[in-house]
């Protein structure tokens, strides 16, 4: 009964469109709330259904753009595994090639926090597992860092 719940939850997210008014509260003033917002999209993203669905609604360039305007350290770990958990997603990767990517995830892997580097490198990881991924991560100067 509980697993019906949640996934009418998770269903009811998607269906109204809330996944949009989540992604809005990424740029909240309170830490605790951009927090709860992408432990939210982390949980719908837990099945397939809810990673195509916020690949539908456009979140991943939103993600991208929080990689280096997000502050603090914690919630920068947030936003790259829920960026990683999208790189699961058919279209994900293609889209993320298209965007900056992997200048901000190279740029992440310096980072003195070991989390946010490991991220950073399993997320180029998820980026080059086809030919073309690969290609756009070798011109980006990834491997190196790496």
């Amino acid at each position: 009964m509980q697993v019906a719940r949640v996934e009418k939850g998770r269903k009811t997210l998607v269906d109204n469109k809330i996944v949009d008014n989540i992604a809005k509260l990424f740029e909240d003033e309170i830490e605790q709330i951009r927090a709860y917002a992408y432990d939210t999209l982390i949980y719908l993203a837990d099945f397939q259904f809810g990673v195509d669905s916020i690949i539908n609604f456009d979140i991943i360039q939103i993600l991208i753009d929080r990689l280096i305007l997000e502050p603090e350290e914690s919630i920068l770990i947030q936003v790259l595994s829920l960026l990683k958990l999208l790189l699961e997603g058919e279209r994900a990767p293609s889209i993320v090639l298209s965007t900056q990517a992997l200048s901000r995830l190279n740029d992440h892997l310096k980072s003195e926090n070991k989390f946010i580097r490991e991220l950073a490198a399993l997320n180029l990881g998820s980026i080059s597992y086809n030919e073309r991924g690969k290609e756009y991560t070798i011109k980006a100067n990834s491997i190196k860092p790496l």
